[in-house]
Protein backbone atom coordinates (compact mmCIF):
# COMPACT_ATOMS: atom_id res chain seq x y z
CA UNK A 1 0.00 0.00 0.00
CA UNK A 2 1.24 3.25 -0.87
CA UNK A 3 1.75 5.87 1.77
CA UNK A 4 -0.94 8.71 1.21
CA UNK A 5 0.09 12.26 1.28
CA UNK A 6 -2.22 14.90 1.84
CA UNK A 7 -1.46 18.18 -0.07
CA UNK A 8 -3.46 20.66 -0.57
CA UNK A 9 -5.66 22.04 -3.61
CA UNK A 10 -3.35 25.18 -3.21
CA UNK A 11 -0.11 23.62 -3.35
CA UNK A 12 -1.02 21.82 -5.84
CA UNK A 13 -2.04 24.75 -7.82
CA UNK A 14 0.97 26.48 -6.84
CA UNK A 15 3.35 23.41 -7.91
CA UNK A 16 1.22 23.47 -11.37
CA UNK A 17 2.27 27.56 -11.58
CA UNK A 18 5.77 26.67 -10.44
CA UNK A 19 5.94 24.12 -13.21
CA UNK A 20 4.64 26.11 -15.86
CA UNK A 21 6.51 28.81 -15.16
CA UNK A 22 9.40 26.21 -15.39
CA UNK A 23 7.94 25.24 -18.94
CA UNK A 24 7.69 28.63 -19.91
CA UNK A 25 11.39 29.50 -18.84
CA UNK A 26 12.56 26.47 -20.33
CA UNK A 27 11.10 27.02 -23.97
CA UNK A 28 12.39 30.82 -23.19
CA UNK A 29 16.23 29.47 -23.00
CA UNK A 30 15.85 26.49 -25.97
CA UNK A 31 14.56 29.69 -27.80
CA UNK A 32 17.95 31.44 -26.95
CA UNK A 33 19.87 28.68 -27.49
CA UNK A 34 18.36 28.55 -31.39
CA UNK A 35 19.20 32.09 -31.97
CA UNK A 36 23.08 31.63 -30.64
CA UNK A 37 23.48 29.13 -33.11
CA UNK A 38 21.90 30.36 -35.80
CA UNK A 39 24.45 33.75 -35.09
CA UNK A 40 27.02 31.07 -34.47
CA UNK A 41 26.12 29.63 -37.79
CA UNK A 42 26.12 33.15 -39.09
CA UNK A 43 28.85 33.88 -37.52
CA UNK A 44 30.73 30.95 -38.88
CA UNK A 45 29.44 31.71 -42.23
CA UNK A 46 31.35 35.38 -42.33
CA UNK A 47 34.42 34.11 -40.65
CA UNK A 48 34.51 31.68 -43.77
CA UNK A 49 33.67 34.71 -46.44
CA UNK A 50 36.22 36.73 -44.75
CA UNK A 51 38.99 33.77 -44.74
CA UNK A 52 37.90 33.78 -48.41
CA UNK A 53 38.66 37.51 -48.65
CA UNK A 54 41.80 37.51 -47.35
CA UNK A 55 43.30 34.48 -49.29
CA UNK A 56 41.65 36.55 -52.43
CA UNK A 57 43.74 39.38 -50.85
CA UNK A 58 47.13 37.92 -50.47
CA UNK A 59 46.98 36.58 -53.71
CA UNK A 60 46.11 39.83 -55.28
CA UNK A 61 49.09 41.20 -53.08
CA UNK A 62 51.51 38.36 -54.65
CA UNK A 63 50.42 39.51 -58.47
CA UNK A 64 50.54 43.13 -57.56
CA UNK A 65 53.81 42.23 -55.92
CA UNK A 66 55.42 40.53 -59.43
CA UNK A 67 53.87 42.92 -61.37
CA UNK A 68 55.13 46.04 -59.48
CA UNK A 69 58.45 43.71 -59.41
CA UNK A 70 58.19 43.23 -63.37
CA UNK A 71 57.95 47.38 -63.21
CA UNK A 72 60.29 47.92 -61.18
CA UNK A 73 62.87 46.10 -63.76
CA UNK A 74 61.76 47.60 -66.71
CA UNK A 75 62.36 50.87 -65.11
CA UNK A 76 65.72 50.11 -64.53
CA UNK A 77 66.32 48.89 -67.55
CA UNK A 78 64.60 52.10 -69.15
CA UNK A 79 66.99 54.01 -66.69
CA UNK A 80 70.17 52.34 -67.85
CA UNK A 81 69.03 53.12 -71.50
CA UNK A 82 68.11 56.56 -70.75
CA UNK A 83 71.66 57.12 -68.75
CA UNK A 84 72.99 55.33 -72.61
CA UNK A 85 71.01 57.83 -74.82
CA UNK A 86 72.46 60.59 -72.59
CA UNK A 87 75.81 59.90 -72.84
CA UNK A 88 75.55 59.35 -76.51
CA UNK A 89 73.56 62.55 -76.76
CA UNK A 90 76.45 64.56 -74.52
CA UNK A 91 79.32 62.97 -77.14
CA UNK A 92 77.06 64.22 -79.99
CA UNK A 93 76.84 67.29 -78.46
CA UNK A 94 80.92 67.62 -78.26
CA UNK A 95 81.70 66.52 -81.58
CA UNK A 96 78.97 69.11 -82.71
CA UNK A 97 80.28 71.75 -80.77
CA UNK A 98 83.79 70.78 -82.12
CA UNK A 99 82.51 71.13 -85.74
CA UNK A 100 80.49 74.76 -84.66
CA UNK A 101 84.32 75.58 -84.29
CA UNK A 102 85.74 74.55 -87.07
CA UNK A 103 83.09 76.23 -88.91
CA UNK A 104 83.73 79.75 -87.78
CA UNK A 105 87.13 79.23 -87.75
CA UNK A 106 86.81 78.37 -91.36
CA UNK A 107 83.92 80.80 -92.21
CA UNK A 108 86.52 83.61 -90.17
CA UNK A 109 89.65 82.13 -92.61
CA UNK A 110 87.24 82.67 -95.50
CA UNK A 111 86.15 86.07 -94.74
CA UNK A 112 89.90 87.10 -94.13
CA UNK A 113 90.57 85.95 -97.70
CA UNK A 114 87.70 87.62 -99.20
CA UNK A 115 88.20 90.82 -97.56
CA UNK A 116 91.78 89.88 -98.99
CA UNK A 117 90.89 88.91 -102.27
CA UNK A 118 88.55 92.55 -102.29
CA UNK A 119 91.42 94.73 -101.34
CA UNK A 120 93.53 93.42 -104.23
CA UNK A 121 91.20 93.44 -106.55
CA UNK A 122 90.13 96.92 -105.67
CA UNK A 123 94.29 97.83 -105.68
CA UNK A 124 94.20 96.10 -109.34
CA UNK A 125 91.43 98.52 -110.64
CA UNK A 126 92.98 101.40 -109.18
CA UNK A 127 96.06 100.32 -110.92
CA UNK A 128 94.16 99.72 -114.52
CA UNK A 129 93.33 103.13 -114.00
CA UNK A 130 95.95 104.78 -112.98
Amino acid sequence: RTPSVNVSPAKIRQGEARLRANNARVQELEKQIALERQRDGDLQAQWSILELQYAGSQKEQRVCEEELRVLRARCDEYAAQLQAKRGEIESQRRILDALVSEVGAEDARIAQQLSELQEANERLARARVE
